[in-house]
């Protein structure tokens, strides 16, 4: 009998051996994922290390890698070109491109809020656009920033070409504001923005910001894209991207501190933690906007869109018969809205008065 048993022990065993090594055959292997930022990875990405340290990717099946960009453009040609499954870009660059050829979509904001900001010394007394004319504006002539500026002043019934507008490597922006070179910069409210308020606090020289939005320019700009190909051929991919994308979202807008702590050691070259955090409560003022907060993270206004391509064609001199409705897709937003808003966050001071 004990014969018997043993025997019928080992079958059990064998079969449970055999059945564990069918399971793992048959077990998908995870889906690898490059995921492009937009730039040099800082504080405004904080908000997508959610998803990778909480598993929400991995419990979808995909096992994402978040890379640098080297600006919204070289992120949508990587994408076009298949070097990247998802990327992180400027709306106005993706329209751009589209219109150049590209065949990249736009899923779903995170800047809903334009985030592109002129900025002046304090002392200068410039305060709103009209106080532009006469003066020297610094700024990368070829980008965006340079491109959109005739048309921004043109929005503001005022003549560009009172402007003298200077090419200056995005760089060294900042500096020739500080050194007097030149009496306007541009900068990104989540970006150079705050660094130049460090600046500021450093040499007790204040600066103020002019946020284009508020006067005019008021276009989607970061969001999630993908290409034409990985949506129409792979859907159920881009649901899944999409899903844990916006999960992890919502996780770093109501624990900020907790997707910062989450950045920093993920990348511990991040130097100075007030600028990164500071860049991460202004990139949730770009997030958390009344229409996020309504109809939930990441929605798309068509007639928001609508001018955010009338305004891409006008400033590049575009002719084209490309859609705003061809350029974007709400079909792979899940709704997603935010519980608890983080207020304390979003009204801390940095660097003593920003």
């Amino acid at each position: 009998m004990r014969r018997i048993l043993s025997h019928i022990g080992l079958l059990l065993a064998a079969a449970m051996v055999a059945g564990f090594f069918a399971s793992a055959a048959n077990a998908k292997e995870p889906v690898k994922i490059t995921f492009m930022m937009d730039w040099v990875i800082g504080g405004k990405h904080a908000m997508f290390y959610p998803a990778l340290v909480k598993g929400y990717y991995k419990e979808e099946g995909l096992d994402v890698m978040l890379v640098r960009g080297h600006g919204s453009s070289g992120t949508v040609q990587a994408i076009d070109q298949g070097h990247a499954q998802f990327g992180f870009a400027d709306a106005g660059v993706l329209t751009l491109k589209d219109a150049q050829g590209a065949h990249v979509k736009y899923l779903g904001a995170i800047f809903d809020n334009q985030p592109l900001q002129f900025l002046a010394l304090e002392k200068s007394g410039i305060k709103t656009p009209k106080d532009f004319i006469g003066k020297k504006y610094g700024t990368p002539l070829q980008s965006m920033s340079g491109a959109l500026f005739p048309g921004f002043m043109r929005l503001n019934g005022l003549d560009p070409k009172k402007v003298d507008m200077i090419n200056v490597e995005i760089a060294s922006t900042i500096p020739a504001l500080f050194s007097g070179q030149i009496d306007l910069a541009s900068g990104y409210s989540n970006s150079g923005t705050v660094i130049a308020w460090a600046t500021a606090a450093k040499e007790n020289r204040p600066v103020v910001t002019i946020p284009a939005g508020k006067y005019g320019l008021d276009i989607y700009s970061n969001g999630i894209i993908a290409s034409d190909a990985t949506v129409k051929n792979n859907p159920e991919l881009v649901k899944k991207f999409m899903r844990a994308t916006y999960r992890g979202l919502k996780y770093g807008v109501e624990h900020p501190q907790e997707a910062l702590d989450m950045l920093y050691a993920a990348h511990p070259e991040i130097r100075s933690k007030p600028i990164a955090s500071a860049q991460y409560r202004e990139a949730l003022k770009d997030f958390l906007t009344p229409a996020g907060l309504k109809h939930g993270l990441g929605w798309m206004d068509p007639g928001k869109w609508k001018r955010t391509r009338d305004i891409i064609f006008e400033a590049y001199k575009i002719k084209s018969d490309l859609k705003a409705e061809d350029i974007y897709t709400p079909a792979f937003l899940p709704v997603v809205k935010v519980d608890n808003v983080p207020k304390k966050f979003l009204e801390t001071k940095v660097f003593g008065r920003y």
